[in-house]
């Protein structure tokens, strides 16, 4: 009587190609929002600002989101900030020291630094 041993090869290159694909698929799908829809457009789930938009430069190094609402954004020429509606932007004609602005923080009684 002759035994069969079981033999474990590893997966053709083809097979562990599929394996990764259906993995990566998987993390897609359950990375996606939970309250994003197919029928949703990348403008519902964030919006892009550029220079174009009301931003002082493209050069953001520092990004603030107050209490408000209000989106605060540091770069190399000022500061700009978004209110939802409009844009205002302040640098060194505004009293701002000339330099980038690395970070922007607010204190506990509401001012923005």
């Amino acid at each position: 009587m002759s035994r069969r041993i079981l033999s474990l090869r590893p997966p053709s290159r083809r097979a562990a190609a599929r394996l990764w694909l259906v993995v990566i698929f998987l993390l897609a799908a359950i990375s996606l929002p939970l309250g994003a829809r197919a029928e949703d457009g990348p403008g519902d789930l964030w919006q892009t600002f550029t220079v174009r938009e009301g931003l002082r430069s493209g050069n953001v190094s520092a990004l603030f989101a107050a209490p408000d609402g209000v989106l605060w954004f540091g770069a190399d020429t000022g500061v700009s900030f978004y209110d939802g509606h409009y844009w205002t932007s302040l640098g060194e004609a505004e009293g701002l020291p000339a330099g980038r602005v690395r970070a922007i923080a607010e204190t506990t009684d509401g001012a923005v630094w």
